[in-house]
C-alpha cells in the first residue's frame, strides 16, 4: 500500500483538491475584482479627462464667439456712424444743389452774380464732403450699395458741371448752353430723388440687419 492509497482512504486527497480549487477560485475572483476596479478607475479617469477637454473646448468656443460678436457689434456701430453721416451729407448736398440750380432769380445783376458764386462754391463744398463721407469706407459696404452711391455722386457731378458751364458762358448763350442749366436743374429735381430713395432703403436695411 502506497501513500497515495493511504491518503485516498483517509479522504485527504479530496480535502486537498477542494482546498486547491477554493484557493484557485479565490485567486481568480480577486484577480478579476482588481481588474474590474482598475477598469472602473480608468473609465472614471477617462470621463474626467473628457469632461475637462469638453469644458476647455466649450470655453474656447465661447471666447471665440464673444470675440466675433464684439467685432460684429463694432462693425455695425461703425457702419451706423458712417451711414448717419452719409445721410446728413446727402441732405446737405441736395439742399445746396437745389439752391444752386434754382433758375428763378430776382435782384440786381451784380447781386445775382455774387449769389451765383456763393451758391456754386457751397454746392462744390457739399459735394466734396459727400464724397469724403463714403469713398474711404467702401470696403464696409456691399458692391451694390457702393454702385448706388457712385450713381448719386455721378448725377450730382453731371448737374454741377452742366450748371457751371452754363454760367461760365452766360452772355454768349447758344440754345445748347441755355439747355445745360435746365438739364442741371432737372437732374436734381427728378433723377437724384429716385436714386436717393433707393439709397435710403439700402441704408435702413444696413442699419436694421
Amino acid at each position: 500500500m502506497n501513500w497515495l492509497t493511504i491518503l485516498e482512504q483517509l479522504g485527504i486527497v479530496g480535502l486537498f483538491s477542494g482546498a486547491l480549487a477554493l484557493i484557485c477560485r479565490k485567486f481568480i475572483d480577486t484577480y478579476f475584482e482588481k481588474k474590474q476596479k482598475l477598469y472602473e478607475v480608468d473609465i472614471e479617469n477617462r470621463k474626467e479627462l473628457y469632461k475637462h477637454d469638453l469644458s476647455q473646448s466649450l470655453e474656447h468656443f465661447k471666447s471665440e464667439l464673444r470675440i466675433q460678436f464684439e467685432k460684429s457689434i463694432k462693425l455695425h456701430e461703425r457702419r451706423f456712424e458712417i451711414a448717419t453721416n452719409l445721410s446728413e451729407r446727402i441732405l446737405e448736398l441736395d439742399s445746396d444743389m437745389s439752391w444752386m440750380t434754382n433758375l428763378w432769380r430776382e435782384g440786381p445783376l451784380e447781386e445775382m452774380a455774387a449769389d451765383d458764386i456763393a451758391r456754386i462754391k457751397k454746392a462744390a463744398d457739399s459735394y466734396n464732403a459727400f464724397v469724403r463721407a463714403y469713398q474711404p469706407y467702401r470696403f464696409l459696404f456691399s458692391p451694390d450699395l457702393c454702385a448706388l452711391m457712385d450713381s448719386i455722386r455721378d448725377a450730382y457731378h453731371e448737374s454741377y458741371i452742366s450748371y457751371t458751364i452754363a454760367k461760365k458762358f452766360e452772355g454768349f448763350e447758344t440754345p445748347e448752353i441755355g439747355m445745360m442749366a435746365i438739364k442741371a436743374s432737372k437732374i436734381v429735381k427728378h433723377q437724384i430723388p429716385e436714386l436717393s430713395h433707393l439709397l435710403e432703403g439700402e441704408l435702413r436695411n444696413l442699419i436694421e440687419n
